[in-house]
């Protein structure tokens, strides 16, 4: 994080604070002013100076939206943060989260993050770095304009992120979607008072969401390998039923028997139905075996 960027979102949330002190301070004159049905100077000389402020406000958005670029520029963390930046904090934000709740796991941190994406109003905050105990924070939700794809986009894949997280408990987020309509400014449908849920994952999903390893192979890749090592022209499997055979496969990887066959069914393509895809995978179990002679 570079210093002008210290100097540029201390200062913004520091300006942010202080005209909110003042809006406060107004508020409570005004209050008083309707009570007693007169005016005071003092109501007079907020008035004049909220009013003297409002090129400040526009200021507020227009910065708030900034934001989003310059936070990644010096990886700022805020709740509008790109998913890059997001990332490079999750790890010493659990950190943090374990050394103030003791008892907590992944899955609880999890579950923390999702209550604080269901309620933007309260957790869009920025904070000042590097003043020592003296850090002033400010809520910039009144400041800021959701009709922008970006912020849309890095809602979806940090929400995206925490449910391969979740996977490994046996869970996923999905998004419930509120309300439909069409926003005018982006060109987008919006779902409004939509929210974040953590539920459990099928059979299915449980038996494919096994955290593969970098040199694990794929399904497809591991039925293309037991091919070429002639695995299905063994007689008692040659005969049998492409079901029969992907229920075997299934029995030894723990894989899911549908996408088996799937991949059982694929051999019999005529090279040129192959995809490009299906042809890299067949280089890699060829590349496989070479390395091992």
């Amino acid at each position: 994080m570079g210093k002008e960027f210290e100097k540029y979102i201390n200062k913004l949330v520091k300006d942010i604070y202080d005209y909110e002190a003042l809006v406060s301070k107004f508020k409570k004159a005004e209050e008083r002013v309707v009570f007693t049905s007169n005016t005071d100077e003092e109501y007079d000389a907020l008035k004049k100076q909220i009013e003297s402020l409002e090129d400040d406000k526009a200021w507020f958005f227009f910065e708030i939206d900034a934001l989003y670029s310059k936070s990644f520029d010096n990886n700022y963390f805020y709740y509008d943060c790109s998913l890059q930046v997001y990332k490079n904090h999750f790890e010493q934000r659990f950190k943090d989260f374990k050394e103030y709740v003791f008892d907590a796991n992944l899955l609880d941190f999890i579950k923390r993050e999702l209550s604080i994406f269901n309620d933007p109003e309260k957790y869009k905050i920025i904070k000042q770095v590097n003043t020592g105990k003296h850090q002033l924070s400010v809520n910039y939700s009144e400041y800021f304009s959701s009709d922008d794809y970006r912020y849309t986009i890095a809602f979806d894949k940090k929400i995206n992120f925490l449910s391969e997280k979740s996977k490994q408990f046996g869970f996923k987020v999905i998004i419930q979607e509120g309300d439909r309509y069409y926003n005018e400014y982006t060109g987008l449908y919006v779902n409004e008072d939509s929210y974040a849920e953590l539920v459990a994952l099928d059979k299915d999903e449980i038996v494919n969401s096994v955290s593969e390893k970098p040199n694990q192979l794929t399904t497809n890749q591991i039925v293309l390998l037991l091919q070429e090592t002639e695995f299905f022209a063994h007689p008692k499997i040659l005969d049998s039923h492409k079901t029969k055979q992907a229920k075997l496969i299934s029995s030894i990887t723990g894989l899911n028997e549908k996408n088996i066959k799937t991949a059982i069914e694929k051999l019999d393509k005529k090279p040129s139905k192959l995809t490009a895809n299906y042809q890299k995978d067949i280089d890699k179990i060829n590349q496989i075996l070479n390395d091992l002679i």
